[in-house]
């Protein structure tokens, strides 16, 4: 591993001659841009984060050419949660620049991933079938790991699972996603599992790699499916049930 060296961006515009407005712009839009993330490693709230520092891991000297041109690099990142003050630390990786916008001004990593504190599997809502919350656990593993490709298969299984659980009927996924339409749920939660289908399918026989922010809102979309499948039925019945013994005791 390259020494580590710590950097501020307001120092770098003067670095190996880099003309300082588009390099500026280049890396104030990809990494001191605040961000919102779902669930904070340490208070496991919705949260927006706010850029504190980068230290560059890889090349160990920066140049000329760690710009927008530039061939791959890898920084770390501190980031503060704007709910509990926590400090987060993330690792964007670059490949060489090949997917620079006709404007020059964005480069988008090929891996992003939290490392510090160590975040935990994603919490499943109430009520929810055993066999369903082991796939989606399972999913959010590989998730936090980095295995975007298997978190994303893993979360179209977790759909292939609520199907099944709900006794929908049909010779493919897609067809027994849409008879769950019948059972009397949202064409929004329809659509959600078709989000979470599509992208497995996608990952599988496509080989297409989807960004961290995708895999996060497949699995939002999962959590809000389960919720209104199991979580807020369930929890109906039990104060209905709850009510119903009060008056019998009465």
């Amino acid at each position: 591993m390259s020494t580590i060296r710590h950097t501020g961006l307001n120092d770098w515009s003067q670095l190996g001659g880099i003309p300082a407005p588009a390099f500026m712009i280049t890396w104030s839009r990809i990494i001191k841009e605040p961000r919102a993330i779902d669930r904070c490693p340490h208070c496991e709230k919705p949260a927006r984060l706010t850029w504190i520092t980068n230290m560059v891991l890889h090349p160990s000297e920066i140049g000329p050419k760690l710009s927008p041109d530039a061939t791959a690099f890898v920084i770390l990142q501190e980031w503060l949660c704007s709910y509990c003050h926590g400090t987060l630390l993330q690792i964007m990786k670059f490949d060489d620049a090949t997917d620079i916008t006709t404007s020059g001004f964005y480069r988008r990593p090929v891996d992003e991933r939290f490392i510090w504190p160590t975040p935990g599997p994603r919490e499943v809502p109430l009520h929810v079938p055993n066999e369903v919350a082991s796939v989606y656990v399972d999913a959010s593993i590989a998730e936090n790991a980095g295995a975007l490709r298997s978190a994303s298969a893993s979360y179209r299984t977790t759909a292939e699972e609520i199907v099944k659980q709900q006794g929908c009927v049909g010779r493919t996924l897609q067809e027994k996603i849409d008879d769950l339409g019948s059972h009397g749920v949202s064409a929004d939660l329809v659509h959600d599992l078709h989000e979470a289908r599509t992208m497995g399918n996608d990952t599988v026989h496509s080989g297409l790699q989807f960004s961290v922010e995708e895999i996060q809102d497949v699995a939002t979309l999962l959590f809000e499916a389960m919720e209104e499948l199991y979580t807020t039925p369930e929890t109906h019945r039990l104060r209905a049930q709850e009510r119903l013994q009060r008056r019998q005791t009465k």
